[in-house]
């Protein structure tokens, strides 16, 4: 109750519109480029993988604006109940925003921030299926892509799995092939696109990625990240216990318990 009514009372209120079946003036319009974003993640340069994705495209457009223009929460009489703080547009496909698109991009927000590769540049061995030249996948085939998935997992284990954007990483559990909660990730960037003015940039990124989970809460929409529990504790102002570490780093704790454990030197 205490959330809602913080929400409610810190909302942007929209210019109303002449006509009622218009979108007010205020109202920002997100224009993205899909297919751009699907060829960008099997390229080797992660500075350029990372500000042509989607949420890249996102962050240039949205994140430098006024913080009250992102806390619209407008309902078009046309959408459906959704409420939304912009309108999305994407860029050579004939497709209108009537709550669809707007809650799509945030799915697929989540699922770029959260996909992985081995391959060791971390670009994608593919782009996304929604714009790859694929066949319509039959109940064996998609058997067929689940055992695959299943292999490249344990495979990571060995090789080192990491994501494709570089802003989360994959928990140690799932790089080691141990323990629970392997798919939970950490806030902790690619080497690869760290050191240098990069730094300030991925801080602001950072800030973005916590500027759209505030959108998805204030307009009731799900932008799925998995972060593992020793993330979000700080976040929301909790302790941090060794529990929380055991549940994504089961090697760590295996070191740590036989330390306090040991009696003596040699023991260790």
């Amino acid at each position: 109750r205490l959330l809602r009514e913080l929400l409610f009372r810190t909302a942007t209120i929209p210019k109303r519109a002449e006509d009622d079946y218009e979108y007010p003036e205020d109202l920002p319009q997100l224009v993205l480029n899909r297919p751009k974003a699907s060829f960008s993640r099997t390229l080797p340069d992660p500075e350029t993988r990372l500000s042509s994705s989607l949420f890249g495209q996102a962050f240039d457009e949205l994140h430098f604006m006024e913080p009250k223009s992102l806390r619209l929460a407008y309902s078009h009489p046309m959408d459906e109940g959704q409420s939304r703080s912009f309108k999305v547009k994407f860029e050579g496909e004939g497709v209108d925003d009537y709550g669809g698109p707007y809650r799509e991009v945030f799915t697929q927000w989540g699922s770029e921030l959260m996909a992985t590769t081995l391959l060791a540049d971390g670009s994608a061995d593919a782009p996304t299926p929604d714009f790859a030249d694929v066949q319509e996948i039959s109940e064996e085939n998609a058997k067929t892509l689940l055992d695959t998935d299943q292999e490249e997992e344990d495979q990571g284990a060995q090789q080192g799995i990491t994501c494709v954007l570089g802003l989360l990483h994959p928990c140690p559990n799932r790089q080691h092939g141990v323990g629970a909660n392997r798919e939970q990730m950490l806030l902790k960037p690619s080497s690869s696109i760290k050191g240098g003015s990069g730094t300030h940039l991925l801080m602001e990124m950072y800030n973005f990625i916590g500027q759209l989970s505030g959108i998805a809460l204030r307009t009731k929409t799900n932008l799925n990240l998995d972060l593992a529990r020793l993330m979000w504790k700080p976040l929301v102002g909790e302790k941090v216990e060794l529990e929380d570490l055991r549940d994504i780093d089961h090697s760590t704790i295996q070191m740590v318990d036989r330390i306090k454990s040991a009696s003596c030197k040699e023991e260790l």
